[in-house]
């Protein structure tokens, strides 16, 4: 072999050593950077050299206690500390753990980091776990005299004292929460709620001192807007601490900061349709009691009905007032007739004296409204009675079949007696109406102010097919003074 392939190959073998040695340093030098310990050690020097045998992640908490400085070790945030995970938390290795940097506490107190090793081996500084929400399976470590901010967190859901309420109502919520740091003296506080048109409604705590790991409930309370309606949402609890600075409540694990509720605008708008039925308006009552019949109406409902009299001792002195509530006597609070008996002699009213009825109608909300003022005359003599009204069939109406109820609303200030019914219908196709007379039976109520009821079968007794009938009742007392109904026409028979 000549001189210079001897020199070329010695050449060889030189570079070949030298990239074997490169070779193997450059391994040595990745297992050692890139790593999260490395990354750790690199952010924080300090703690690191705390931690004698660094070894697995996992175990650098307990280390640190070991080694003298429990007070270093914490469950908290803290920008510039070192976060350790525990075997598979949050993407740690099964094994070792592991560990990154807190770069950054948030107000809601979710934290960011920086990592390396995450994937196993990788040597890129990773900066995208910005809003890490965890309490569970970490642990952090502090440096010399670094004290982590009190902050409070949610330790279970916030509730309410209600979940469907009236807009315009006061509303409570608890909050129970833990402080994760040093002791805590609140200088304000307050929950935000997004209403249903995206503002911002608050409502007001009662501020506490709150000691280092210590557990509490904090309490809101405010009245709410009349409006909007809808859903609202819990999205943030603040408070104030001692320095004058503003942090979020955090939410802890899977706690829910964001509990919705339902407003329901308040009641506006006041009853409808309030007016006297009976007596009608300027007639002449005679003695005794008698009944009154109010209509009135509320989308929501009707919560009372005052009736108010206005009475004179005798004609042309002055008026007194009286009032007192009615009963609802049929239909419901959204549209009902309600009725009472009186007797306005009892409330002063004198012989040929004047009165007057008026009626105000309140829903729940407060909202109100007053009918008409209507006036009557007192005549002490025993009248005629003063009500004869045919409740059922009403003009109008098409009856198929038979029998079919007639119901006769009669009102005397003694007693009614009898109540006779007078059916008006042809027996034949084209021919005249012919009058069929029937006694009438009483059926409930009072003398004074009754109901009086019978079947009636108009093809048993010769009606015509398809044809009109026309009724009218009459009403007497112990007297005989007889007081007529209007007639009822229009009433088309079928059978």
């Amino acid at each position: 072999m000549g001189f210079r392939n001897r020199i070329g190959l010695l050449a060889f073998g030189l570079i070949a050593t030298v990239a074997v040695m490169i070779s193997m340093n450059a391994g040595s030098l990745f297992a050692q950077t890139c790593q999260c310990a490395d990354w750790a050690k690199e952010k924080r020097p300090d703690i690191y050299s705390k931690i004698a045998g660094a070894g697995c992640a996992v175990n650098w908490p307990n280390k640190m206690r070991a080694n003298g400085y429990p007070q270093q070790v914490g469950t908290i945030p803290m920008k510039g500390s070192l976060v350790v995970f525990s075997q598979g938390a949050h993407d740690a290795d099964f094994s070792c753990g592991h560990v990154a940097y807190v770069e950054n506490v948030n107000s809601d107190g979710t934290f960011a980091i920086s990592e390396k090793g995450r994937p196993a081996g990788s040597c890129i500084v990773k900066y995208d776990r910005t809003k890490l929400d965890v309490r569970t399976g970490v642990e952090f470590l502090y440096g010399t005299n670094e004290t982590p901010i009190p902050r409070l967190e949610l330790t279970g859901d916030v509730t309410m004292s209600a979940y469907t309420v009236t807009g315009g109502q006061s509303v409570s919520f608890s909050v129970p929460v833990k402080n994760w740091g040093g002791n805590l003296t609140m200088a304000d506080s307050y929950l935000d709620v997004t209403t249903s048109n995206g503002s911002i409604w608050k409502a007001t705590g009662v501020n506490q001192n709150i000691a280092a790991n210590g557990t509490t409930t904090l309490t809101f309370s405010g009245q709410l807007w009349q409006t909007p309606g809808g859903t609202w949402t819990v999205h943030e609890v603040s408070y104030k601490d001692s320095g004058g600075v503003w942090r979020q409540v955090g939410r802890g694990d899977n706690r829910i900061l964001a509990r919705s509720f339902t407003v329901i605008p308040p009641d506006t708008q006041p009853p409808t349709d309030v007016f006297i039925l009976e007596p009608a308006n300027g007639s002449t009552l005679g003695l005794g009691t008698h009944g009154v019949r109010i209509s009135a109406k509320d989308t929501v409902g009707v919560t009372t009905v005052t009736l108010y009299l206005y009475t004179q001792p005798s004609m042309g002195a002055s008026f007194q007032m009286n009032s007192l509530p009615v009963p609802l006597q049929s239909g419901t609070v959204q549209d009902g007739i309600w009725r009472t008996e009186i007797d306005p002699g009892q409330y002063g009213a004198g012989s040929y004296s004047i009165f007057k009825y008026q009626v105000i109608a309140k829903d729940a909300a407060g909202n109100s409204t007053t009918s008409g003022l209507q006036q009557y005359t007192l005549d002490r003599r025993d009248l005629p009675p003063s009500v004869v009204t045919i409740n059922e069939p009403a003009s109008g109406v098409t009856i198929i079949g038979e029998p079919h109820a007639v119901m006769i609303h009669a009102v005397d200030a003694q007693a009614v007696s009898y109540v006779t019914l007078y059916v008006y219908y042809p027996e034949t196709t084209g021919g005249s109406d012919v009058m069929h007379v029937y006694n009438v039976p009483f059926h409930h109520g009072t003398a004074q102010d009754g109901y009086w009821r019978m079947e009636h079968y108009p093809f048993s007794n010769h009606a015509v097919p398809t044809t009109n009938m026309k009724f009218q009742a009459r009403a007497c007392d112990s007297a005989n003074q007889c007081s007529f109904s209007g007639l009822s026409s229009g009433i088309t028979l079928q059978r």
